[in-house]
């Protein structure tokens, strides 16, 4: 339901706190996503905002429960959806990249970073979704695609904290998606390259390149295809099974 918000950000919240979100493009953008978190969820809600990629009248705005897109001037809350289901994940960032699915329907993305740590492995994970506004609604076509990831893992005797002759063994890789020529459902394909870090391995005396290695050559690693309603993943492209 489309709801009229009221925008008086000076006469609800301190004028510091105006400033409190990142992401978001100048002061009028900040509070109201302050004030819509203050009026529809709670004071702490708001997360970040960003003007809708190619439409200037429109707004992002994250909280901690809602993705909604909002008219600019008004307040009206024209789209909502429901924070995706995520354990061990927060929000990162609204990505705006150009992610032009037709030739007249562009995605905006969200980002959530988390990770995952025991005595012997540690992993942390970027995540895109890509959402669209179709049909008067606000909808998920690309969900929960690891953008980057970085995994160490400890061979020790003992728990390393007991034994300092442990072999570390570290890998990193990131992805990049470009928009393809070929089209699936009449959405363009996706094609993910992706660079990786050379493993490094290190003992006592600590490593001695991984920190300041740079990332190889990219290469092309697969392509997302539409299905009609989604983006599917290829199995060799899911989350790290690490994280099972």
């Amino acid at each position: 339901m489309i709801r009229k918000l009221l925008w008086s950000c000076a006469l609800v919240i301190a004028p510091l706190a105006c400033h409190a979100l990142t992401g978001c493009e100048g002061i009028a953008e900040q509070q109201r996503a302050l004030q819509l978190a203050r009026q529809e969820f709670d004071a702490d809600s708001a997360l970040s905002c960003k003007t809708m990629p190619g439409d200037e009248k429109k707004m992002i705005v994250v909280t901690r429960q809602k993705i909604l897109v909002l008219e600019s001037t008004s307040g009206l809350i024209l789209h909502e959806v429901d924070w995706p289901e995520l354990s061990h994940y927060e929000f990162s960032f609204i990505d705006t990249s150009p992610y032009w699915l037709t030739l007249t329907r562009r995605a905006f993305g969200i980002r959530f970073t988390g990770s995952h740590h025991s005595y012997s492995l540690g992993v942390s994970d970027e995540l895109l979704n890509l959402y669209i506004v179709e049909d008067d609604q606000l909808k998920l076509v690309l969900d929960r695609f690891v953008v980057r990831s970085h995994d160490s893992d400890k061979d020790c005797d003992h728990p390393p904290e007991l034994d300092s002759r442990c072999t570390t063994r570290m890998s990193e890789f990131k992805r990049t998606l470009a928009i393809g020529n070929a089209t699936s459902h009449m959405y363009a394909d996706l094609l993910v390259d992706e660079a990786k870090k050379v493993d490094c391995k290190h003992s006592k005396n600590g490593c001695t390149g991984f920190e300041n290695a740079g990332f190889g050559k990219s290469r092309r690693v697969g392509v997302l295809r539409f299905d009609g309603k989604h983006y599917l993943i290829p199995d060799a492209l899911e989350q790290n099974p690490k994280w099972q």
